[in-house]
């Protein structure tokens, strides 16, 4: 079975023909299965987890207004103030599933992405969805076609939750605070080296689900409390200018370039997005 913290670029076992078997009678979703096993062969990203994507945003039936009549699987630019006028048009549901690969691949798998936290749905439902159920509904979804496909004549395994030494699954009813005490480590320090975690922002640190991957302080050698550490979201230039962020927090360009470079790797004294999460102080 999968979960929120299972890794998403893992191979599914499945062929296409069996995707197809998989989706037989599920209206729009049906004979997808080439486009499906295309994006886990190109990306390496799980065919479960686009299966279960497109049954999230369109429903166990198929269909939807935006499915059918524009090709959009996924709700792509469907922004919940106008999402049937603002919804992308694709030229074939196959034309859905590809795009959904390249933008998934693009933003949001790997270090260094734009909204990259982990390739789980933990981590891609942090930047991807206002939902706070939106990683649990999906996995759900994965776990449905899962545990149909243990019918097929090969059953593929889920892969194992991505949680690493020095990490931390999220439990049910647990807050950071909780967290640091269980672990003998100050609240700053977890948050200090979990600059990640929160919803629906990062750095939302009242808000963790559960399910979510905590990075935990080296236990022989503790993050420290960093009280005056302050976390912003990128404005657009000039203003998110190293240069202007630097001299607003009182801080130095070279700093924030090196408290940054472990989760965005392309940041350089001349490089910084809008909208990336950083440490400035």
């Amino acid at each position: 079975m999968f979960n929120t913290t299972s890794n998403l670029l893992t191979p599914s076992g499945l062929t296409a023909d069996q995707i197809n078997e998989l989706l037989n009678g599920e209206g729009d979703f049906e004979g997808l299965g080439e486009a499906i096993l295309a994006v886990e062969t190109q990306y390496g990203y799980n065919a479960f987890a686009l299966m279960a994507q497109m049954r999230q945003e369109v429903g166990a039936s198929g269909h939807s207004e935006i499915a059918d009549s524009k090709h959009n699987l996924f709700g792509v630019d469907a922004y919940d103030t106008n999402s049937d006028a603002d919804a992308s048009t694709f030229d074939s549901f196959a034309d859905s599933v590809a795009n959904q690969g390249v933008f998934l691949n693009a933003d949001y798998l790997h270090p260094g992405d734009k909204y990259y936290v982990s390739a789980t749905w933990a981590g891609i439902a942090q930047h991807y969805a206002t939902d706070a159920n939106y990683a649990s509904e999906v996995v759900g979804c994965m776990n449905y076609y899962y545990n149909q496909s243990l019918s097929l004549a090969h059953a593929p395994a889920a892969p194992a939750p991505v949680v690493s030494a020095g990490q931390v699954v999220v439990q049910a009813g647990q807050n950071m605070s909780l967290i640091a005490t269980a672990h003998g480590i100050t609240l700053s320090a977890l948050e200090a080296v979990n600059p990640q975690a929160g919803h629906p922002n990062s750095g939302d640190f009242s808000d963790i689900w559960a399910g979510d991957v905590l990075n935990l302080p080296n236990s022989a050698n503790p993050t420290p409390a960093e009280p005056s550490a302050v976390y912003v979201t990128v404005p657009p230039a000039p203003a998110g200018d190293l240069s202007n962020l630097a001299a607003k927090y009182g801080s130095t360009i070279a700093d924030i370039v090196s408290w940054n470079q472990a989760k965005y790797p392309t940041i350089s004294p001349d490089n910084v997005d809008a909208g990336w999460y950083i440490r400035v102080k």
